[in-house]
């Protein structure tokens, strides 16, 4: 077996497939919502830490 696994967790069980083997499985509607979900969180992730940053900056500005 060649490349990398990716791991999928479901309930009582432990998935290992390779991306080809994922991709070529999943129905299209559901790859292109799961894409849509995943630059939503990643857009999440960037602005809790630019606020994060700004409020430590400030924090830390106010002690000085």
């Amino acid at each position: 077996m060649a490349g990398k696994l990716i791991e999928i967790k479901v309930t009582k069980a432990t998935l290992f497939l390779t991306e080809k083997e994922l991709l070529r499985n999943l129905p299209p509607e559901v790859i292109k919502t799961a894409l849509q979900r995943g630059k939503a969180i990643l857009r999440r992730r960037q602005y809790e830490a630019r606020v994060t940053k700004e409020v430590d900056t400030l924090l830390r500005d106010k002690r000085q």
